[in-house]
This record gives structure tokens, C-alpha cells and sequence, in this order.
């Protein structure tokens, strides 16, 4: 696509994203737009994105949108916004408040794949402590599959003295799971 084509559907796409009155589609659509926007534009859309996705009342969204603006952010802003999104009050109850087991993962597990997304961006220090804390939330996903799942996802960032301790509670998440089958006649 020639380039001034190319500009004048990114500024049209841009224009209909800031139209959209949902603050989640808001703040994704911008935030997909702005790595391809021009140097000079990208930075004030990404603050447009960051402020719809800060406008979004539940708390698991809002920290999963601002998770993905934040990996586009320059450093020096990157860290402020990590911090901001390690400051989001976990959500391990949520589950207790009607998330449908089987069709929505849990709070904790959306909860600690937010916090899995972070840890490769922070600092040694900071990094141990959003580990331990994913390590406490998965811990508390009552349900087997999604506990087993998330431990897995996990493993590859821990500690090799901690990844095989995780590796052995997703074996028995997993046996859990296995042993909660009906029996095949009740089936039917």
C-alpha cells in the first residue's frame, strides 16, 4: 500500500477508535493502532489508550489491556505503569462472586497470567516478589484444570528449585481432574 494510502487509513482507523464509547474496545483498538503510527503520534495515542483502559471497572481487564500498553511504552514510562498495574488489587476472590467453572477462567487464574505477563519486565527484586505472589494465587485456584494449567504456564519462570515443585503440583492437579470423571455409565 503506498505510503500516503497507508497514513490516511491509519489516521481514518485512528479517528473511529477514539469514537468507540466502550473503554475496553477503546483502549485495545488504540492500542493495537499505535505501533503503527509515526514516531511523533505514537506516544500521545498510547496515553489515550492508557487512559481508556484506566476508566475500565473491572479490575482483571483493566490490568490485562495495561499490561499490553505497557510493553509498548518507553522504559522510563513502562516502569510507572508496571507499578501501577502491581498496585491493582489481586482478584483472587472474584471467583467467589459467580464466575461460571468451565466457561470463564477463574479471577486467580486471569490474575496470575496478568502477573506472568510482567514478570519478564521486571527488575530482579521486583520480579521475586511478582513471582511469589503468582505463586500464592495460583496456589488458591480451587478449580483442578485451570490450577494445573496456570501452574504449567508458570514453571518456565521460576527458579529451577521451584519449577519442578510446581511441575509435581500440576501432576497432581491434573491426576485430580482425571479421577473427577463420571464413571462411563452415568453418561449416558
Amino acid at each position: 500500500m503506498p505510503d500516503p494510502l497507508r497514513q490516511a487509513v491509519l489516521q481514518e482507523a485512528l479517528e473511529a477508535a477514539r469514537t468507540v464509547h466502550h473503554d475496553v474496545l477503546r483502549g485495545e483498538t488504540l492500542g493495537h493502532l499505535a505501533p503503527l503510527l509515526p514516531d511523533e503520534e505514537r506516544h500521545g495515542v498510547l496515553q489515550e489508550a492508557l487512559t481508556a483502559a484506566r476508566a475500565i471497572p473491572e479490575d482483571w481487564q483493566r490490568a490485562a489491556i495495561m499490561v499490553d500498553l505497557a510493553l509498548l511504552l518507553p522504559e522510563a514510562l513502562q516502569r510507572a505503569v508496571l507499578q501501577e498495574i502491581l498496585a491493582i488489587p489481586p482478584i483472587i476472590r472474584a471467583e467467589e462472586k459467580g464466575d461460571v467453572v468451565g466457561l470463564v477462567p477463574p479471577a486467580g487464574a486471569r490474575h496470575a497470567l496478568i502477573l506472568m505477563r510482567l514478570v519478564p519486565h521486571l527488575s530482579e527484586e521486583l520480579r521475586q516478589a511478582v513471582l511469589q505472589e503468582t505463586l500464592a494465587v495460583v496456589r488458591a485456584i480451587r478449580e483442578a484444570p485451570y490450577r494445573a494449567s496456570t501452574l504449567v504456564e508458570l514453571a518456565p519462570l521460576l527458579p529451577d528449585a521451584l519449577r519442578y515443585t510446581m511441575l509435581q503440583d500440576a501432576l497432581a492437579a491434573v491426576r485430580l481432574v482425571g479421577s473427577q470423571r463420571p464413571p462411563p455409565e452415568a453418561v449416558a
